[in-house]
This record gives C-alpha cells, sequence and structure tokens, in this order.
C-alpha cells in the first residue's frame, strides 16, 4: 500500500529561520538577481538620458511646483510635500539629470524590495521571480515618469515603501516598522492627497496582523497623529487667508467639476432649485451649460468625464471665482480666490450630487468608471508635453541654458508611441486579477497558505480603494495608475504560481490513489 504525499503549502514554514539579508546576500540564485538587477538600472539609465538629455515639464504642474519651491510656501494648490522635497534636493544638487536619476532609483529601490521581500515570505519558483523582475526592472514607464518634474514618482515610490512595510507588519510586526509605517504614509499624504485612502487601507491590515494589542494601537495612533498635524497646520494656514479653515480646496473644485459633468445631462425643466447661497453660482453653470450645447462649436463639451471645468478660463467655476477680480490683481490675491471658493464648491458639488444621484452615476461615474479600465496615457505620450522652450522659473531653478532651449525644440513634438498599449495591459491585467482571484479563493488558499492569502487581502483591499477613490474623486489617468498596476502584475504571478501548485498536488494525488 502506498500513501499519498501530505504537501507543506505554508510559506513561513520554509524560511522562518532565516533573516532577510542572508536571504538576499547568502543565497546564490537572489545574489545573482540583485546584481543584474543593478547592471540593468544603471544602463537603462545611462541610454535613457543620452537619448533624452533634458528632464521635462508638465505644462501646469511643474512650473508650480518649482513656484511653490522657490518660494518655499506652506499651503499651494497642489499638495506641497513635493516642492518641499524639491528644496531639500537642492541643498545637494542643481541638476535636472540628478533629479530624475535620484527619482528613478528611488522607485526602482523600491520596486526591488518589494518583490524581494515577496519571495522571502512566499515559496516561489525561479520561473517566477525572474519573470516579475522582468516585467518590473525592465519596464520603460518608470524611466519616463522620473524623467518629469512632477510627484508622480515620489509618490509613486513611497506607495511602494508603504505597501512594502504593511506586507511586513502583516508578517513580522516590530515597533521600528510600526513607526516607519507612520512617516511613510504621513509622507505620500504630504506628497500627493491620493493617498487620502490609505489609511484604510493600513486599518485592515493593523487589524489582521498578529501584532499585540498595544503594537495596533500605537500603530493606528501614530499614523493619525502625524497625519493629523500636517491637516491641522494645513487648515490654519487657508484659515488665514481665507477666513475658514479647510484642508484642501483642490478637493472642492474637484467636486463641484465632477457634478457639473453629470449637472449638464439634466434637462431644463428637471432643474431643481438650490439653497439661496448657490444661487450665483448655479446661475453662471446654468449659463454655461445652456450656451455650449453645440457640440460643433465646443468639442470638449462631448466628453462625460475630465477636469476642464477647473482650469478652462471661461468655465462656470471661474467666471464665478473671478466675479470682480481686477486684472492686474496679484499671484498671491489670485491663490487667495481660489482658496477662498473651494469650501462653496465642495458643498455645491454634493448638492448637485445629492439632486441628481442617478444622473451623477449613469454619466460621469459611469464614464470614469470605463475609463478606469483604460485610462488614457495622457502627457506619457508626448515628450515634452508640446513645450519649445524652458520657462524661466525652470532655468533658474535648474541652471538650464540656451541651448537646452535647442535639445527641448527638436524633442517637443515627438510622441511616445511605446505606451499606447498600455491602457490594454492594465485592462488585462485587472480582468485577469479578478478573475484568478475568484479561483484563487474557491480553492481554498487560506487554509493552504494564510501568508499569501493575507498578502492578497492587502493587495485587494488596496485595489477595491482605488477603484472607489478614482471613479468618485479624481481623475483618472495612466500615471496614477502605475502602482495599482505594480499589485496587480504581482499578485497575478504570485496566483498563478500557487494554481500551478495546487494542480500538481492534485495530479499526485490522483496517480497515488490510483496505484493504491
Amino acid at each position: 500500500m502506498q500513501e499519498a504525499p501530505v504537501f507543506v503549502w505554508k510559506s513561513e514554514s520554509i524560511l522562518n529561520h532565516v533573516a532577510f539579508k542572508e536571504f538576499v546576500w547568502k543565497d546564490r540564485f537572489n545574489r545573482t538577481l540583485i546584481y543584474s538587477c543593478a547592471i540593468a538600472v544603471v544602463l537603462q539609465l545611462c541610454v535613457f538620458i543620452y537619448l533624452f538629455p533634458v528632464a521635462f515639464f508638465i505644462n501646469a504642474d511643474s512650473y508650480q511646483y518649482l513656484i511653490s519651491a522657490s518660494q518655499n510656501r506652506l499651503i499651494d494648490i497642489y499638495p506641497i510635500g513635493y516642492p518641499k522635497f524639491l528644496r531639500l534636493f537642492s541643498v545637494f544638487s542643481s541638476s535636472a539629470v540628478c533629479l530624475v536619476v535620484f527619482q528613478y532609483v528611488f522607485v526602482q529601490t523600491g520596486i526591488v524590495l518589494l518583490l524581494f521581500t515577496l519571495y522571502y515570505f512566499l515559496a516561489l519558483p525561479k520561473w517566477v521571480k525572474i519573470s516579475l523582475l522582468v516585467c518590473m526592472v525592465l519596464n520603460p514607464i518608470f524611466l519616463f515618469m522620473a524623467n518629469y518634474v512632477s510627484s508622480d514618482a515620489l509618490f509613486l515610490g513611497l506607495s511602494i515603501y508603504w505597501i512594502l512595510i504593511l506586507i511586513w507588519i502583516l508578517n513580522r510586526p516590530s515597533w521600528r516598522l510600526i513607526i516607519g509605517h507612520a512617516v511613510v504614509i504621513a509622507l505620500a499624504f504630504i506628497v500627493r492627497y491620493s493617498a487620502l485612502f490609505y489609511p484604510a487601507v493600513s486599518l485592515v491590515i493593523f487589524l489582521l496582523c498578529n501584532a499585540g494589542i498595544r503594537q495596533k494601537i500605537t500603530g493606528v495612533f501614530l499614523m493619525a497623529i502625524l497625519i493629523g498635524v500636517f491637516i491641522g497646520m494645513t487648515g490654519i494656514q487657508y484659515k488665514k487667508i481665507t477666513g475658514e479653515f479647510q484642508f484642501s480646496p483642490f478637493s472642492g473644485w474637484q467636486l463641484a467639476n465632477n457634478a457639473i459633468y453629470a449637472y449638464k445631462f439634466v434637462r431644463k425643466e428637471n432643474r431643481r432649485d438650490l439653497p439661496p447661497k448657490f444661487k450665483d453660482l448655479d446661475k453662471d453653470v446654468r449659463n454655461y451649460i445652456d450656451s455650449t450645447r453645440d457640440l460643433a462649436r465646443f468639442p470638449m463639451e462631448t466628453l462625460r468625464a475630465n477636469t476642464f471645468y477647473m482650469w478652462i478660463p471661461n468655465s462656470p467655476l471661474r467666471i464665478y471665482m473671478n466675479h470682480g477680480l481686477k486684472a492686474d490683481s496679484s499671484d498671491a490675491e489670485n491663490f487667495r480666490r481660489w482658496a477662498k471658493v473651494g469650501p462653496l464648491y465642495g458643498e455645491y458639488g454634493r448638492e448637485i450630487i445629492k439632486a441628481y444621484p442617478e444622473v451623477f452615476l449613469g454619466t460621469f461615474a459611469k464614464t470614469n468608471f470605463i475609463k478606469y479600465y483604460s485610462p488614457p496615457v495622457e502627457f506619457l505620450g508626448l515628450y515634452g508635453f508640446s513645450n519649445d522652450t524652458i520657462p524661466g522659473i525652470a532655468k533658474s531653478w535648474f541652471g538650464y541654458s540656451k541651448s537646452d532651449d535647442k535639445i527641448i525644440g527638436e524633442y517637443s513634438k515627438k510622441t511616445v508611441r511605446l505606451f499606447s498599449f498600455f491602457p490594454i495591459v492594465w485592462g488585462v491585467m485587472i480582468a485577469l486579477f479578478v478573475v484568478m482571484s475568484t479561483s484563487f479563493v474557491f480553492l481554498g488558499v487560506k487554509k493552504d497558505d494564510r501568508m499569501l492569502y493575507n498578502i492578497w487581502i492587502l493587495f485587494t483591499t488596496y485595489l477595491l480603494c482605488n477603484i472607489v477613490f478614482s471613479v468618485f474623486a479624481s481623475a483618472i489617468a495612466l500615471r496614477f495608475q502605475i502602482f495599482s498596476l505594480i499589485l496587480c502584475i504581482s499578485m497575478n504571478f504570485l496566483i498563478l504560481s500557487y494554481m500551478l501548485k495546487k494542480g500538481r498536488e492534485m495530479d499526485s494525488r490522483k496517480v497515488v490513489y490510483m496505484n493504491y
């Protein structure tokens, strides 16, 4: 009689007594992977900088960051974290090339650490390890993201380190990790408000992890304190210039913008009266909607989800803000007015959505949901975003010369077709994640490998929160989904590896039972 083999699935049983440092450097295969990654990163950087020798800028964002950094502002239209980072980096170097190198290395270091953390906690075959590193380290999109003077690369790197720390907290919680987590999530929050839902993901992980009750409470408390201090300090600064405590006028503008995209689909006869405080604003919005129905003259109105109403000069939000604004008003006065109307716009947006929830869900939210699965390439599809000269603020900050203008002129109209298929890749990865996750759960992974199951819970929680935030509260573009793409690709490989192991186990048992 031949006994059926017993399969040990729990990953921690394999590496429970091996330190992470030893796992990386004393294992020959892992050490070879690390050296290969380092060589690949250096070679890619050298070739990229040779082909694209000058960093480029997003028309509005980059220059606003540089202005904010040069004036050392405490608050601005965009989160203040990236301008503060630029000031700190300028202490060490004023070179744009050095900035690009740092941003790229920062992201790639985080990616490699994230992948090796997964390799450490999960017993993965070599083909999975190699495949994941090839997909990530050789991915050119990180080079182009790092080449822009933008918060994208820095926020991506911080997000990677944040999720990396959460994986460690899930499996081996410690006081050092808990403190590090609070610092990293606070930095991500300061750099970009897309981190607004990060504390919710962290809270789920603190509930799941096997840390002591004191560690869990301390972790949540430290996170709340650091983020709360930043919110409080920001609110105080806004109160000084607007007379009202608020965290981010940008969110009010975004909410009103999103609501207008639904409002324009409400028939005239179905429009409801709003509270008196919105009378003048609502009048401007209705006049704009009624005067732009000719889509041949106003082609941008064919779009059902965008951010045009926040930025174009003739949008009703800008018209209302500029009532009584003199032509020679200073930048400070413009910023004050922009911030002052933020709370009103937030209330107005909520009022519109509350009045017409079906219209909002059927137009803006539905369009954004579809857009989420095929995000526009946006400025990543253009090298230099159609600029043919370097603005003065960038020249003074990075020390650019007239010859650099000529270099930019050579590239300003060129397109980057390399990323045209990335929206399709993103949609396919999401679809695969949903299908494979369903099978993954039904196969009993919770019982087979609790560590892998917990990591799946972490990644899934993030992706669900990201979908909700992206669809209802944020602009959607490929650059905003790169972190989700990293998690999706990684998890798909992990699930595939598990399912192949499970299949081999079932086949082996069939053979044994047949022999029996």
